[in-house]
């Protein structure tokens, strides 16, 4: 029995302590900062479309509402073409094609992501018609977009062969937060960079970069030149010094040529790349550079140009009336 009291308290004094934490907020300078939001830790992409909280409802009885929210989690400003309609029996709702809007940019400070840039667009209210038990609707939207990412980068070279800087590696990978807080929030992500630096001489160096890129933002890659939008998956690719006069050659299995046909010879930028799905592509590029010191800094740009299709929908929503 005595145990049983123990185990009893023990449980209270630790809910007690529990309680304390989760009531105490961080302070900074006297001022009690708010609880971050939901989507400061999400792991949302590019622009994303979701149905507004009860909008619809869960049932349908009579009138209804429709609403979205449209949120840009990138520094820079889209313009996006909304498409909505229902999957149901019934008459009473009015399907939108081509609603064109155009986002600010997120909310960023100091470089990091605070929050979206956030439209609500309000189709209106609705009523389906000669209602039977057991009908049902579902509601679907999608937006396209085109976006032109770029993320710079910066990594140390030095010459292996002569004055080698003993604090600059010859093999470094540049992933996460050394790529910027930008380039997370991009749908197609430079997941990283793997830099490994070879001497030709006594004045330059071989440089050799393996670049991972990747569909992150739960959407597809589409080709709005193509008569179908789900025909084409393919992602312009360049890349240019911005610290010296370099000049890169790039190789990678999904490349292709003008004909879209695979072509994995070595390449002059721009490139055209093939990304399907949710898939990885790799390329390697490659430059000599002049060196005439033991440590140097070079600066890149790297850019991406294509067209994003982004879908969400309702769960089967049962319609009373």
């Amino acid at each position: 029995m005595k145990l049983k009291i123990i185990q009893i308290g023990i449980l209270i004094l630790g809910l007690v302590m529990l309680a304390g934490c989760d009531a105490q907020l961080p302070f900074t300078d006297g001022i009690q900062k708010a609880a971050p939001s939901a989507s400061m830790g999400s792991a949302k992409r590019g622009i994303v479309i979701e149905f507004q909280q009860g909008k619809p409802q869960n049932e349908i009885f009579g009138d209804f509402l429709v609403g979205l929210d449209i949120s840009n989690y990138m520094d820079e400003s889209v313009s996006v073409s909304v498409d909505v309609w229902d999957v149901s029996p019934l008459q009473g709702f009015t399907d939108k094609a081509g609603v064109s809007y155009f986002l600010e940019p997120a909310i960023y400070d100091l470089g990091k992501f605070y929050k979206p840039f956030v439209e609500k667009y309000n189709l209106g209210m609705f009523n389906y018609q000669n209602v039977k038990v057991g009908d049902y609707t579902q509601f679907l939207a999608e937006l396209r977009y085109g976006i032109s990412a770029d993320v710079d980068v910066n990594f140390c070279v030095t010459n292996p062969d002569y004055e080698k800087d003993s604090s600059c590696s010859l093999s470094e990978t540049l992933s996460g937060s050394k790529l910027g807080d930008k380039n997370s929030k991009y749908p197609i992500t430079i997941k990283s960079i793997k830099k490994t630096i070879y001497g030709a001489d006594e004045s330059s160096v071989f440089l050799n970069l393996d670049i991972s890129i990747s569909n992150e933002g739960k959407g597809e890659l589409i080709n709005p030149l193509e008569e179908s939008i789900f025909d084409g998956e393919i992602l312009n690719f360049n890349l240019y010094a911005l610290s010296d006069s370099l000049e890169f050659t790039c190789r990678s299995d999904d490349a292709t040529n003008s004909y879209g046909e695979f072509d994995s010879d070595v390449k002059s930028l721009p490139m055209d790349l093939k990304l399907k799905g949710s898939s990885s592509i790799k390329i390697t590029c490659t430059s000599t550079l002049a060196i005439d010191e033991p440590l140097k800094d070079v600066r890149i740009k790297i850019t991406t140009d294509y067209d994003y299709l982004y879908k969400t929908s309702t769960r089967k929503i049962e319609v009373k009336g």
